[in-house]
């Protein structure tokens, strides 16, 4: 079975408002403090869109309000094709 990682572009650690050199590169913390930011309705329907597509290969493409690590409130869409 293969290993699943998460890897981020230099973009995404600038929307989460996190250190690219905060994370270790494939690390389980991407997915961790990516939620943190999402509201707390929002992380679960994110997270499970995120688990259906890494295992079963569902695509899915959605917007969110989000707050970053430094507190700043923006909208962001997240999509992913399986």
């Amino acid at each position: 079975m293969a290993q699943q990682t998460t890897f981020w572009t230099d973009e995404t650690y600038r929307i989460h408002g996190i250190d690219p050199n905060g994370i270790e590169p494939g690390s389980s913390e991407h997915i961790e403090r990516s939620l943190e930011c999402h509201d707390e309705k929002d992380g679960p329907v994110m997270l499970e869109a995120f688990q259906k597509c890494a295992s079963e290969g569902k695509s899915y493409d959605m917007e969110f309000p989000f707050t970053t690590v430094e507190g700043k409130r923006i909208w962001i869409r997240s999509s992913s094709e399986g």
